[in-house]
């Protein structure tokens, strides 16, 4: 799995998503997944007054689009390049890997989710900010989970009705989607066992495979 950190990187106020998915690497029902938590370019932001931090792309908000947000689609582009040669590297493959991350992680693991035959899409606080992709790509069948707060200021539940409208009218996805009462932009432990949950279930292997796996080493992070 590859999971996207949000704009600033790993930093304090994100340093719980790396506690989150060290957990999820030791659930037995995991125990033969490598976990991948990449770092973005680092490049000024818009949203935070421009200022220089790891981000996957520049965004800022702007209500005149139909996500609320304006985004640089080179950057987006650059991102997929690089969340694709991560679950391509070593002899993985994109139809083993689940994309994932927060806030602009998520939003890059959907939107070079959307465009390739990954094993899965999982978002945490985020949404689509692009909307003009491959269609052939987009018929491509694959699960599809996003967890939100419902109160993310960044996030509103309302906002989200255009991914979830995009993604049942235009792409093969099986949606599924799940709010958490009270949680902001961040996540707590309640989503982090859900969203282990839904990664035991996309990521399921028999128990032959999974022992190789064990002996091999993963379940590990990197």
């Amino acid at each position: 799995m590859i999971f996207g950190h949000g704009a600033g990187g790993l930093d304090k106020k994100q340093a719980g998503f790396r506690e989150m998915v060290q957990h999820w690497s030791t659930d037995p029902r995991l125990r033969h997944v490598e976990f991948v938590l990449p770092t973005a370019p680092t490049r000024p932001v818009g949203l935070l007054g421009n200022k220089e931090v790891p981000a996957w792309f520049d965004c800022s908000q702007d209500a005149s689009t139909p996500s609320g947000w304006r985004v640089n689609r080179e950057h987006l582009e650059e991102s997929k390049r690089t969340y694709v040669a991560l679950a391509t590297q070593g002899g993985g493959t994109l139809a083993t890997t689940v994309l994932a991350g927060f806030s602009q992680g998520g939003a890059t693991a959907l939107f070079t989710g959307l465009q390739t035959a990954c094993a899965g899409i999982l978002v945490m606080s985020s949404l689509l900010v692009a909307t003009d992709l491959d269609e052939a790509a987009l018929q491509v069948p694959k699960p599809f989970f996003s967890c939100v707060g419902d109160s993310d200021k960044y996030v509103p539940l309302a906002t989200l009705d255009a991914t979830k409208a995009f993604l049942a009218d235009r792409t093969a996805c099986a949606v599924q989607t799940r709010t958490f009462k009270g949680l902001g932009h961040t996540s707590n432990e309640q989503e982090a066992a859900v969203c282990a949950n839904w990664l035991a279930k996309v990521l399921a292997v028999d128990d032959d495979d999974a022992t190789l796996g064990s002996a091999a080493g993963v379940g590990c992070i990197k």
